[in-house]
């Protein structure tokens, strides 16, 4: 539980870093959301990138005879 809660706050922190974000209507709400799942989004697919490029390397590493 500890875990998923340092994780919302570190996830939130980093979303939001630069940004003047504040909740006063609903409509703010909906934007701080679309911004976290936009962000969160994007985390995911460079994690996919990453993950792809690494298969694909040559791991075979420096083979002298």
């Amino acid at each position: 539980m500890m875990g998923l809660i340092l994780f919302a706050f570190v996830s939130f922190t980093s979303a939001f870093d630069g940004r003047d974000i504040s909740i006063k209507s609903i409509s703010d709400v909906g934007k701080i959301v679309k911004i976290y799942f936009s962000w969160f989004g994007n985390v995911f697919n460079n994690l996919q990138v990453i993950t792809a490029q690494a298969i694909n390397m040559n791991w075979q590493g420096n083979k002298t005879s």
